[in-house]
């Protein structure tokens, strides 16, 4: 919403009021608190406006655990790239990233791995942090079940996992708040 049109507020607030958002938007310091007040009108309406991002954003702002404004941009953008994929519950496993690549990480901070292969991994632990996000928000009971009936890993077992890969590539933020997160996607995104 960096150069939103804010004439799509006209349905949640008064003609005064629009003019009085419209003023204060210009000064960032104010934005977090404006995308938090519109996220709870547009939670209590059943109006629409703006773009699936910025209403994503809108909603994700209400995030008051969220260390940054940038926190909630990232998140707004890994739930516009993955909410609309046919196979938004990805198998987790298969994008997890081998146990060796987390060791090497870990002990050796993996300055000896070429630039490509170092590069190669963050991106591999995006993915699975990033996936991993979208499915311990929307799909837990899944999880569950497929622990419980199939041997697959236990949520907390992949909650670990995952902050480690948010870590991987300089999104601990996000990593540090996986829970409220998730629990923030499940109950704004979830019927």
């Amino acid at each position: 919403m960096k150069d939103a049109n804010l004439d799509g507020l006209k349905p949640l607030f008064s003609g005064k009021e629009v003019e009085a958002v419209k003023g204060l938007w210009e000064d960032r310091e104010n934005r977090q608190t404006i995308l938090q007040s519109l996220g709870q009108r547009l939670l209590a309406s059943n109006d629409i406006l703006g773009s699936p991002y910025e209403q994503i954003n809108i909603l994700v702002s209400q995030a008051r655990f969220a260390d940054s404004e940038e926190e909630c941009i990232y998140v707004a953008g890994v739930l516009m790239r993955n909410l609309g994929r046919a196979d938004i519950f990805p198998r987790l496993m298969s994008l997890l990233p081998p146990e060796q690549d987390l060791e090497k990480a870990a002990e050796e901070k993996v300055y000896h791995i070429k630039e490509t292969a170092y590069e190669n991994m963050k991106r591999r632990h995006q993915r699975f942090a990033e996936a991993g996000l979208i499915s311990l928000g929307l799909f837990p009971k899944a999880i569950d079940a497929d622990y419980k009936r199939h041997g697959g890993v236990s949520r907390t077992y992949l909650t670990e996992r995952i902050k480690f890969s948010f870590s991987m590539f300089d999104r601990k933020d996000v990593g540090e708040h996986l829970e409220p997160w998730t629990a923030l996607i499940g109950e704004v995104f979830c019927c």
